[in-house]
């Protein structure tokens, strides 16, 4: 009787770990999870204080526009002890997305991006840049 035990509990674990593996399999495979993501700054040359205004186009793997979806921002500099800038970006035609931030301090940020798109999957994806002193 113990070894029927021990066997059913073997054949569980083997089956839970196998269920979690093809769940992050299939999680991070999505194909909704892919997007293409150019982006630019405007003005170039960033001033400090002054509003930086970014602007995002999405596609899915197909080059197709990503519409009607969210985007959370997050922007904050890659050391600790920084409070975090937040906004979210308007939505315009084709896949375009903007926002306006100042930045007030020097140094590497990083954009924090999580974009909900309209069949409410959750894409999430960081940026990095760099400011200049003067």
């Amino acid at each position: 009787m113990p070894k029927k035990i021990a066997v059913l509990f073997l054949f569980a674990l083997i089956a839970t770990g196998l269920y979690f593996i093809k769940k992050e399999l299939k999680t991070s495979s999505s194909s909704s999870q892919f997007v293409i993501l150019n982006w630019h700054h405007h003005p170039e040359k960033i001033i400090l204080g002054d509003d930086v205004e970014f602007t995002f186009r999405l596609k899915d793997k197909k080059n197709r526009p990503i519409e009607n979806a969210k985007m959370q921002v997050e922007a904050t500099m890659n050391h600790a002890g920084m409070i975090p800038i937040t906004t979210e970006a308007t939505p315009l035609p084709n896949g375009v997305y903007k926002f306006k931030i100042k930045l007030s301090m020097a140094g590497d940020w990083i954009l924090f991006l999580t974009i909900k798109k309209a069949d409410g999957n959750i894409i999430k994806k960081e940026v990095f840049f760099k400011t200049d002193s003067e």
